[in-house]
Formats: C-alpha cells, sequence, structure tokens
C-alpha cells in the first residue's frame, strides 16, 4: 500500500508490541526518533516534586551515586561491594515503600559501603564518599521530618 497523506493516528512500535493509537495526537516521525505534541494536564511534573518526601530526593540521589560508579573502572573488591550497594538503592529509590523500610535498605547500602576503602578509581572514590555521605544523612534526620 502506498504512504498516504493522510495523517495516522497510529504508532508503530519495534519490538513486537501491536500498533496502539496515540489518543488523538498525531504523531511526527524524524528519522528515527517519534516525536509527540505535547500533552496539556492539569497537573505538571514540578507539582509533584514540590510535594515529594524529602527521603525519595535523598535516595534516587543515592542511587544516581551509585550508578555513576559503574561508568568507571574500578578494582574488583569494590565492583563486588558497589554493584550490590548500587542494586539495593535503585530498589529503595524506585519502589513505593514506607520511610521505614527505605531507611532499612540504606542502612544495609551503608555497610556495604563501609567494606570499600578504595575503589582504585578517583571519580568512583569521589562518588562513594558521596554515597556515604548521603547515607549517614537519610539515617542521622530525624523520621518525622522526611
Amino acid at each position: 500500500m502506498p504512504p498516504s497523506n493522510e495523517p495516522s493516528q497510529e504508532l508503530t512500535v519495534v519490538g513486537g508490541d501491536e500498533p496502539r493509537l496515540i489518543a488523538g495526537r498525531q504523531p511526527t516521525v524524524t528519522g528515527l526518533a517519534v516525536v509527540l505534541p505535547s500533552v496539556t494536564d492539569d497537573s505538571s511534573p514540578a507539582a509533584a516534586d514540590d510535594s515529594e518526601r524529602g527521603i525519595a530526593v535523598q535516595v534516587r540521589q543515592l542511587s544516581h551515586r551509585l550508578e555513576a560508579t559503574a561508568d568507571v573502572p574500578v578494582n574488583r573488591t569494590a565492583s563486588r561491594w558497589l554493584g550490590e550497594a548500587e542494586a539495593i538503592a535503585a530498589d529503595a529509590a524506585t519502589s513505593d515503600l514506607e520511610d521505614a523500610t527505605v531507611r532499612e535498605r540504606v542502612a544495609t547500602v551503608r555497610e556495604l559501603l563501609s567494606e570499600i576503602d578504595d575503589t582504585g578509581h578517583e571519580d568512583a572514590d569521589a562518588h562513594l564518599e558521596s554515597a556515604k555521605r548521603i547515607c549517614r544523612a537519610i539515617l542521622e534526620s530525624p523520621a518525622d521530618e522526611q
């Protein structure tokens, strides 16, 4: 079937999914990217961030710091501890958990990070120290201030 000049309301998703309607919005295909017109919504992302709990922000920062250590070469021992700490922090940052549970996971991350004295890489050491400070800040802050 030859291409039509009629605007399409469908987007073909690569990867085996069936084509899906895009809620009445016209997608524009540019090269390999699909650009959707902006969606008007009553709630803005900034409004959601303003009301977000402080502990959630800190745990995301912790997770990002540990993710950053994966981008640099570190020694084998440090890699093992960092990998486990990163997985726990990522879970705490992305799961809908009670603050007490998040604090337990952060305590576990802190224990894992305490096993590392040196990563063998200056940038990873900086991320490690920052992650340790974030753990300390989360665990030393009163629960009712989170």
